[in-house]
């Protein structure tokens, strides 16, 4: 039970940790397909298909600093970037499907 007596779970959670990916893995991960990698770790993680590279052969690799907002609403994106170091990856999600942009002209300046 939270302070205010409600049961409910807060919405808003933040966790920081200083551990970071082997530099050397994350560069091998950067190398290989999406699909070798997924194959490689027992068939786990993979996104929809929706999510797809920007133009053709665009790779990413890093420490993945992960956000979910409720579509339209962008504060923990903007707390989340606060976490995020050299190489990471910010990746953001929303808990229902969304056509809201997420990031816009503000969080790009950050």
């Amino acid at each position: 039970m939270s302070a205010s007596g409600s049961s409910a779970p807060p919405r808003h959670v933040i966790v920081r940790t200083n551990r970071r990916p082997d530099a050397e893995a994350v560069d091998v991960l950067g190398r290989v397909g999406v699909a070798t990698a997924h194959e490689a770790m027992g068939r786990r993680g993979l996104t929809h298909p929706v999510l797809r590279p920007i133009y053709p052969g665009a790779r990413i690799a890093g420490r993945a600093v992960t956000v979910l907002s409720q579509p339209g609403d962008n504060l923990m994106i903007h707390a989340c970037i606060e976490q995020c170091g050299p190489g990471d990856v910010l990746v953001v999600t929303t808990t229902s499907p969304s056509t809201d942009g997420m990031c816009g002209a503000t969080v790009e300046r950050q």
